[in-house]
């Protein structure tokens, strides 16, 4: 997650004690932003990991059945010859 330095607008990490661009301390912000949204952060966190989750068993499925199709043409193909 990222947060904006209060004093000049840049973009900074929450874990970044000062301000790349002009030095402000940023660790009372950070700490600030992460009880704010800690409870957020970690609903999407396992959202993420039930995307993740649902892709593999889908990218799985999909292979099985490609497998699948590949050896029914084997078999089909084999079975028609004379």
């Amino acid at each position: 997650m990222n947060i904006y330095c209060p004093g000049c607008g840049a973009e900074a990490s929450t874990i970044q004690k000062f301000c790349r661009s002009c030095g402000m301390e940023l660790k009372v912000v950070s700490q600030l932003v992460r009880e704010h949204f800690g409870k957020v952060t970690e609903a999407s966190e396992n959202w993420h990991k039930g995307v993740e989750r649902l892709g593999k068993i889908i990218s799985l499925a999909s292979g099985s059945m490609l497998i699948l199709l590949i050896i029914s043409a084997i078999i089909w193909a084999l079975w028609d010859l004379p």
